[in-house]
């Protein structure tokens, strides 16, 4: 579980931007173009929860010793 929580799935929502294309271009129907569209979800999805990882990795040590963030995951030492 703490390994999902360190992607940051609650913020996936974001990149539902990336759906907006397909929707304004009427092209809901078009099995290519809601590929596409996935493809570029996930793609997105993955890389910001990667840039999350690096992130917290980058910062733990000073995050140890905040008030809020000590609990994450890698700063907790749970990772």
């Amino acid at each position: 579980m703490k390994y999902v929580l360190l992607l940051r799935p609650q913020q996936w929502y974001k990149n539902l931007l990336v759906f907006l294309p397909l929707l304004f271009s009427g092209n809901l129907l078009n099995l290519t173009a809601i590929g596409q569209s996935l493809l570029a979800f996930a793609s997105f999805c993955a890389l910001s929860s990667a840039t999350y990882v690096i992130n917290y990795y980058a910062d733990r040590n000073n995050d140890t010793l905040h008030p809020e963030k000590w609990n994450r995951p890698i700063e907790s030492g749970e990772v």
